[in-house]
């Protein structure tokens, strides 16, 4: 079940609103006539693991997120001495440098 309701009554409900919250329901707290925020429990669901469409959602109109997204990266991926590959095509707009060797300086 979903409930919503406007800033002046949520302020008077606050308790009733944040035990539905626990419960699991749906709550959200509306300005104006629209949804403005959304009350969770503290260890609900939506806190335990974020969703790739929270982590990328504003990304999306640049295409489809490769499931692989998330994963970790080997750690000796970067101890490699192999040159870093695939900046070719920003390489041609000039936006990318071709890669050069470290020297510390010291």
């Amino acid at each position: 079940m979903k409930t919503v309701m406007n800033v002046a009554e949520a302020k008077a409900k606050l308790s009733e609103l944040i035990e539905r919250a626990e419960r699991g329901e749906a709550v959200f707290i509306a300005r104006k006539g629209k949804e403005a925020v959304r009350l969770i429990s503290a260890d609900g669901p939506d806190l335990a693991k974020p969703s790739r469409a929270n982590l990328f959602g504003r990304l999306a109109h640049l295409g489809p997120i490769p499931e692989d997204a998330l994963e970790p990266e080997p750690l000796d991926a970067w101890f490699s001495e192999q040159a870093i590959t695939g900046f070719e095509p920003a390489k041609q707009m000039g936006v990318a440098e071709a890669s050069k060797p470290f020297t510390p300086k010291g």
